[in-house]
């Protein structure tokens, strides 16, 4: 059976109308009769609906909208759900696959140029709803950049899911004795959180002792702490399906012969994340934010050591728009939640990532983590 949350506190009912009605303006400018939402925290966006989705192929919902109408396509499975979580939404009960039962609302409306969510449907139901013999647009992006500007309840909730983060933080740091292992302290940051208001995870609770600390996602394995042992710690809450996301390094116990280039490197992750806080602001491209943070360590001899991005969107999704990456040239717009999150990896030795969660104000990045930044323990 697939996963399913309760109803949302978070939105109002009335706003899930307005999200509706902002898309189908959207489909006017993008020349489109009709849209077929099949990615979940789309759905549950536009909606309310709260049903997860399995692997590809097992959904538990697509969502068709034309400028006038929407519909929700289920199965038996969801109908009563439905019904309860999106009241007024016209529901169209799956027969044989939503691929088919949305095809069907094709042709019973009559529309010509349908959009879809390239990133999130398979070869098999593209098939299915080319059997309506309409042109299939294309039209990945469209909902997610509704979604990257954050509405006041929604910022309410991952503020409570990243309040959540930092107080599981502060267990870790009474945890973080020498003899305990990765996945013994990973267990009991997720009871922490589970049993404390989570509703779900945002992601498994990563934690990397020693040389696994150089692997920017590593899995809490058998390792056990020792004095004289980097760690880095990466988790999230999930409150009412928002997400929070934060990582924490350090050093435990002795110095060892790494233990100075330890400090160096963290004080420099540590410089390029507060530099970040001081430049980046709204209508920056998503490359000048990551350049922010990528120049300085580029330029103290470790741009080799930090391949990832430096950080990216939150909310319904734990990695959503915007992105603040070298690889894109869109402005970040005000009012979305980002991470940042400078890392310099070291093959072998040992890794040191810096992660916080902020919103984008208009006059800078407004943080939403509060949890300490011990370099040492």
């Amino acid at each position: 059976m697939n996963p399913s949350s309760g109803m949302s506190t978070t939105v109002a009912p009335t706003a899930f109308t307005a999200r509706l009605e902002r898309l189908q303006a959207l489909l006017a400018e993008q020349e489109l009769d009709a849209l077929v939402i099949s990615q979940q925290h789309n759905r549950r966006y536009l909606t309310g609906f709260t049903a997860g989705d399995g692997s590809a192929g097992e959904s538990s919902g697509w969502l068709f909208v034309t400028p006038a109408a929407a519909w929700l396509a289920t199965s038996f499975l969801y109908l009563e759900q439905a019904e309860r979580e999106t009241a007024g939404l016209t529901l169209a009960k799956m027969e044989t696959t939503l691929a088919e039962t949305v095809a069907g609302l094709i042709k019973e409306t009559g529309v010509r140029r349908v959009g879809f969510e390239d990133a999130d449907l398979t070869v098999v139901e593209h098939a299915a709803l080319a059997e309506a013999k309409v042109e299939l647009v294309k039209s990945g992006g469209l909902v997610e950049k509704l979604r990257a500007i954050k509405e006041e309840g929604e910022l309410a909730t991952i503020q409570r899911a990243a309040a959540l983060t930092d107080a599981a933080y502060q267990l870790a740091l009474e945890q973080l004795r020498p003899g305990i292992s990765e996945r013994e302290l990973a267990w009991k940051l997720e009871s922490f959180l589970r049993e404390n208001g989570s509703t779900g995870l945002a992601f498994e609770v990563a934690v990397a002792f020693g040389p696994s600390t150089a692997i920017p996602h590593a899995h809490p394995g058998p390792q056990r702490l020792e004095s004289g042992m980097p760690y880095w710690i990466d988790m999230g809450a999930r409150v009412d399906g928002y997400c929070a996301d934060l990582t924490r390094a350090g050093w435990v116990g002795r110095h060892t012969a790494d233990y100075e280039t330890y400090e160096r490197v963290y004080e420099l992750a540590l410089a390029a994340h507060a530099l970040a806080f001081e430049r980046i602001r709204p209508d920056m491209t998503s490359k000048a934010a990551d350049a922010v943070a990528r120049d300085l360590i580029a330029a103290s001899g470790h741009g080799d050591d930090f391949g990832h991005s430096l950080g990216h969107g939150v909310g319904l999704a734990v990695h959503e728009a915007p992105a603040l990456s070298k690889r894109y040239e869109d402005a970040l717009p005000s009012g979305s939640v980002v991470t940042v999150e400078p890392g310099i990896y070291l093959p072998g030795r040992f890794g040191v990532r810096i992660e916080d969660l902020a919103v984008l104000r208009d006059d800078g990045l407004q943080p939403l983590s509060h949890a300490p930044k011990h370099r040492n323990l």
